[in-house]
């Protein structure tokens, strides 16, 4: 079975968001649905994830001059994530998406860090990825996972 990025609240909740008061709008409180879906997805990922290496420099700066990153000393997080998928090719536009690309994603709940582009790198089966987007997916008011788009360094 493979499941692509956000796709998985479709599959654990049916695309349904209800909210504590039943209003239909969040409005800063916690959701039904995040009290659900938190553990739902953190279920998921544990049954049909991958353990991924994600390797950020979290002293990473900028260099004012030249504009580029200067990495510092990395952290590697080896995370249970969703199985590395490749996007589909219908989206490619050449440039924000391309083929070839995939995408992944794991729990947010106790997560150590927030991958961050062209600085958190990810390790599949010994090849490494850069990350072009990081997009949270939300069950309501709380992150519940973090959709990462991958492209081959």
């Amino acid at each position: 079975m493979s499941i692509v990025g956000g796709d998985i609240v479709s599959i654990i909740t049916g695309g349904v968001l209800e909210t504590i008061d039943g209003s239909g709008v969040a409005g800063g409180s916690e959701t039904k649905l995040d009290k659900k879906l938190l553990p739902a997805v953190e279920k998921v990922i544990d049954k049909l994830g991958k353990n991924l290496l994600y390797r950020t420099y979290p002293n990473a700066e900028s260099d004012n001059v030249s504009g580029e990153v200067i990495p510092g000393v990395p952290v590697d997080h080896y995370i249970k994530s969703l199985p590395p998928s490749e996007v589909n090719v219908k989206l490619a536009d050449g440039d924000v998406i391309k083929v070839g690309d995939m995408v992944t994603g794991f729990a947010a709940r106790n997560a150590v860090f927030v991958p961050e582009p062209d600085i958190t790198v990810v390790i599949v089966d010994n090849v490494q990825w850069t990350i072009v987007k990081v997009s949270p997916v939300y069950s309501g008011e709380r992150v519940c996972m973090y959709s990462i788009q991958l492209r081959r360094a």
